[in-house]
C-alpha cells in the first residue's frame, strides 16, 4: 500500500482552512447574538419595534399591524398593549426575521 506525497506546502493549506473555519464559525455566532429582545412595554419600545418591523418590506401584514399599534403608540396616555396584540407582533417580527434570513442564504 503507496501513501500519498503531500506537496510541501500541505500544512499551510491545513492552518488555512482552520482559520477560515474558525472565523466562518466567529461570523455565525457573533450574527446570531447580535440581536436584542423584543420588547413591547413602553412607548419608547413600541417606537423602536415599529422603526424595526419598517426595515422589512412593505407588505399587507406589517401595515396591519403598525395600524393596531398606532393606537397606543400616539395615546397620550400609556396605557399597557393587550397580551394578544403583543404575541401577535412578536410572532409576525419573527416570522419576517427567519423570511429575511433565509433569503440571504438562498
Amino acid at each position: 500500500m503507496e501513501l500519498l506525497t503531500l506537496p510541501k506546502f500541505h500544512h499551510e493549506l491545513l492552518y488555512m482552512i482552520a482559520v477560515l473555519v474558525l472565523l466562518l464559525v466567529i461570523w455565525l455566532l457573533k450574527r446570531r447574538n447580535t440581536e436584542e429582545p423584543i420588547k413591547l412595554r413602553t412607548k419608547e419600545d413600541l417606537y423602536n419595534f415599529s422603526k424595526r418591523l419598517q426595515q422589512f418590506d412593505k407588505d399587507r401584514e406589517i401595515a396591519e399591524l403598525l395600524a393596531k399599534l398606532r393606537a397606543y403608540k400616539y395615546a397620550p396616555k400609556t396605557s399597557k398593549i393587550p397580551k394578544n396584540l403583543r404575541k401577535e407582533a412578536v410572532a409576525l417580527y419573527k416570522k419576517k426575521r427567519r423570511a429575511k434570513v433565509r433569503r440571504l442564504f438562498d
